[in-house]
């Protein structure tokens, strides 16, 4: 078994990318699973040693816990485990399994088309907007989506937050004939996105190759009392979460 240092200690790649295994054992008959971060954790190799020459007897009461752990982009497969695990690489507490096959199918979604999305906003005038806080040019868009069959979808955005704070509003470049006082707000339906923070789920999936579709708007944001005039663009990422 080849451990995964980063996932933690005791932590073992298992048969599937992207999830190891780790075991944790105690010795005290609680009657029930042993609590992982307080148990004496199982590794692996095991080797062997003399006991000492003195007589004594030992009552193994022996519970155990496996925990499964994300070490990486997860694939599908089946997770199949050696035998048998060992207490601190002493052959003296085994847990063994007769059989063990967890089948594992990734799940998630995929956005159609490029992967790019552009919204391209309309020209505006700095005269028409109000005080700041005030909006023009909203302009809808969406993420669309193929996700598989039961997947809780939600997303993520970052991206250069304007220095206003204003909610959801991206900083406009910076440079040569690029607007002052005027960022890029972006929505989800009315309510706008809270950048560099999950999203409330969206929608759970029912079916394989479900179409999902979620709905947003940009909009110019005057973000300082002078606004002046020229080119604004906004650049984002969008991370998808899934559960």
């Amino acid at each position: 078994m080849t451990p995964v240092p980063a996932a933690g200690a005791g932590v073992y790649q298992t048969t599937v990318p992207g999830i190891g295994v780790r075991v944790g054992w105690s010795d005290m008959n609680l009657g029930r699973p042993a609590d992982i971060t307080q148990s004496r954790i199982m590794n692996w190799p095991r080797n062997s040693r003399a006991l000492e020459s003195y007589a004594v007897n030992y009552g193994f009461s022996s519970s155990y816990r496996v925990q499964f752990i994300k070490t990486g982009n997860i694939g599908s497969g089946n997770i199949s485990s050696p035998s048998a695990f060992s207490y601190n690489g002493i052959i003296n507490t085994q847990l063994k399994f007769s059989s063990l096959s967890i089948p594992v199918a990734a799940a998630g979604c995929s956005i159609t088309g490029s992967g790019n999305i552009t919204v391209n906003l309309p020209n505006a005038r700095a005269q028409n907007f109000g005080g700041v806080g005030s909006t023009q040019g909203a302009t809808a868009f969406s993420i669309p989506l193929v996700c598989d069959a039961g997947v809780s979808v939600a997303y993520k955005l970052d991206g250069p937050a304007d220095p206003s704070n204003a909610p959801g509003v991206l900083a406009n470049q910076t440079g040569s004939g690029k607007a002052t006082g005027v960022g890029v707000q972006v929505l989800q339906g009315s309510a706008p996105v809270t950048l560099g923070a999950v999203s409330p789920t969206f929608i759970q999936t029912t079916q394989a190759n479900q179409a999902v579709s979620i709905p947003m708007t940009a909009q110019y944001y005057k973000t300082n009392s002078v606004v002046n005039s020229g080119s604004v663009s906004a650049i984002a990422t969008l991370t998808m979460n899934y559960q």
